[in-house]
């Protein structure tokens, strides 16, 4: 049997889900970023299945989201009395990617891919020596280098559609860069790789931004950074670390795995058409 519970307040969705937000912190943590930061909170509410939670709704601004963990055809029916489909074209429909592209393909409704990303996560890192590749923050002076970089890592992701521009890229680094959240791995006086860090002071660390130059992939750079920098991270105390990979990436997935990322959740994003 179904159930609904409907909450009045983020901060209680928050506190209700606690515990599996912790425990799939990586997952959650995007949309409840963006929920946290929305102009307008219209619906959050769980559905249950037999007594046990299936689904962590969210729906804010133009932007839904479902989260699951363990679903059955009646939580997708749930889910789908809430949302009347063709009132909401031009909304961003994100979530676990199983139910996201249910939900679409049962109720034919047309969409287009934003992100189709693979959640992962790791908890240890074994021991590795690499010489003369020690990574460090990156400093103030590296600003225009890393903001070229992050733009290319930008345009390789969205496959050179996505909107914004070198010019936005030179701005957040300069601000990544004064929070000490971007690291890179030098070799003889060149940046080879870089890395961005979300969350480092807050909760569990997230790996999001994860850029070779193209020039020098295929020699170790990639995989050198991001062992060092997990290492880094968990030795700091941190229970585990996170990163977010993008599908149509298998290169970068290939490296993400040799380091010991273990993969923890399917997410995926679309714009209803």
């Amino acid at each position: 049997m179904i159930k609904k519970k409907y909450f009045s307040t983020s901060q209680e969705f928050l506190n209700v889900n606690a515990k599996i937000i912790d425990k799939n912190y990586f997952a959650f943590y995007s949309s409840l970023m963006n929920m946290l930061a929305s102009k307008q909170l219209f619906q959050l509410w769980d559905i249950y299945d037999r007594g046990q939670e299936t689904a962590y709704c969210m729906w804010f601004d133009e932007n839904i989201v479902v989260h699951s963990f363990g679903w059955t055809d009646e939580t997708l029916e749930a889910i789908e009395r809430d949302l009347d489909f063709p009132t909401l074209t031009g909304y961003t429909l994100s979530g676990q990617r199983i139910v996201i592209t249910d939900l679409l393909e049962f109720n034919d409704v047309p969409y287009e891919v934003i992100k189709d990303r693979i959640v992962y996560s790791i908890d240890n890192v074994s021991p590795q020596e690499f010489p003369d590749q020690q990574i460090q923050k990156a400093f103030v002076e590296d600003k225009l280098e890393i903001a070229e970089m992050s733009h290319q890592y930008y345009m390789e992701e969205y496959q050179g559609k996505g909107p914004r521009t070198a010019e936005y890229f030179y701005d957040i680094t300069k601000s990544g860069i004064e929070n000490g959240n971007i690291y890179k791995l030098t070799i003889d006086g060149n940046i080879c790789s870089i890395a961005q860090v979300i969350s480092e002071e807050k909760f569990y660390p997230l790996i999001g931004q994860f850029f070779t130059k193209s020039k020098l992939r295929g020699k170790g750079y990639g995989y050198s950074l991001l062992t060092q920098l997990s290492s880094l991270l968990l030795s700091k105390g941190h229970l585990k670390v996170g990163l977010l990979a993008d599908r149509a990436n298998p290169r970068s997935i290939k490296i993400f795995e040799r380091v010991g990322y273990l993969p923890v959740y399917d997410h995926l994003a679309v714009l209803i058409k």
